[in-house]
């Protein structure tokens, strides 16, 4: 038996007036809340935005949020949770994204149907790679840098999806390792990586100025590759080198 089972149908009416936001708030639901009834939230049109659902219930009933079309984004859903039931969010075509349950949940089959936008995945780790264009650009430092990833991602099994620009936006949608090639993303690194602790940053071919510990900075040493090719041609006779560098950067330039 359940320490607290709460029935939340009387409640489903106070939520019209309450933001989706103070759902993570102890004061929204009672505080041994363990159950969300069957259809307690059911087609609730004005819950809206990124659903919390408070740290303690265990489990969330059938068609508990059915038809809440103005829920977005990713649910979050605590690790409380052990149980999820039938067409629970059923109808939530705003929600996006990937949603990450561990492998001890049980989730029911039917729990997310209609919503196209909403990925469920078991993998601890999932991983994005941010660049500055839509898709990676064949030749660049990117597309390598997407393939190596991609094909590491896919052979673990693993979540993975290319983002364009905004380095904010894969970790609204539920991923949580976030791979960046060159400087131009690298710099909005260290704000982002202290906003999000829990998420792990990797930058590649980037130094970063101030160093957070959830972030890996690799910065490829053109000058010392450089060096050695210069010297290798010289030792085999030549005397006429030619250099062609990319950005203006010191270890290019040098």
């Amino acid at each position: 038996m359940k320490k607290a089972v709460i029935l939340l149908s009387f409640l489903a009416c106070m939520a019209l007036a309450v933001p989706v936001s103070a759902m993570a708030d102890p004061h929204c639901l009672p505080s041994d809340t363990q159950l969300i009834e069957a259809e307690a939230f059911r087609g609730c049109k004005s819950l809206a935005g990124v659903i919390a659902i408070p740290e303690g219930v265990t489990e969330i009933d059938a068609y508990a949020f059915a038809g809440c079309t103005g829920l977005t984004g990713v649910p979050l859903i605590p690790g409380s949770v052990e149980r999820i039931g039938a067409h629970a969010f059923d109808g939530c075509a705003g929600l996006a994204g990937l949603l990450y349950l561990p492998a001890d949940v049980i989730v029911d089959s039917t729990a997310f149907n209609g919503c196209p936008r909403l990925t469920l995945t078991r993998s601890a780790y999932r991983v994005a790679m941010v660049g500055d264009s839509a898709e990676p650009e064949d030749g660049s430092l990117g597309s390598d840098a997407w393939q190596a990833v991609s094909a590491w991602c896919s052979g673990r099994g693993l979540p993975c999806a290319w983002y364009c620009g905004d380095i904010g936006a894969p970790v609204r949608e539920g991923y949580n390792v976030i791979v960046t090639a060159g400087f131009p993303q690298a710099s909005d690194v260290p704000a982002a990586a202290e906003a999000n602790p829990d998420v792990h940053y990797i930058c590649l071919d980037a130094g970063i100025s101030s160093p957070v510990d959830n972030v890996y900075a690799s910065l490829y040493r053109m000058d010392q590759a450089g060096f050695m090719a210069g010297y290798t041609a010289v030792r085999m006779g030549y005397r006429t080198l030619g250099f062609m560098g990319g950005m203006e950067t010191d270890d290019v330039a040098s």
